[in-house]
């Protein structure tokens, strides 16, 4: 097995484990969906290059994760800053 569905494999086993967070973000492709539907708590779905996946998953678990949640709005906006800054919507 080589490529994508090896790291597909590799995704389905590994997420089978409540400790790992995992980020990705890809083409709507019928073989990816199916593996990621299962694992996924949530999905951004959008189909604009103008989106920034990076942004939108760290604003989520800042929002979502029981110690980020309860620092400041300010502190928050220096981590989304810092975090997302270069990756431009990577």
């Amino acid at each position: 097995m080589f490529g994508q569905q090896l790291l597909l494999q590799r995704l389905n086993e590994t997420c089978g484990n409540e400790n790992v967070n995992v980020f990705s973000t890809s083409r709507r492709e019928q073989d990816i969906a199916v593996v990621l539907t299962g694992l996924a708590d949530y999905e951004v779905a959008y189909q604009n290059d103008k989106v920034d996946d990076s942004r939108v998953h760290v604003e989520h678990y800042l929002k979502v994760d029981p110690d980020l949640s309860k620092w400041d709005d300010k502190r928050k906006s220096i981590i989304i800053a810092s975090l997302t800054s270069k990756l431009k919507g990577m």
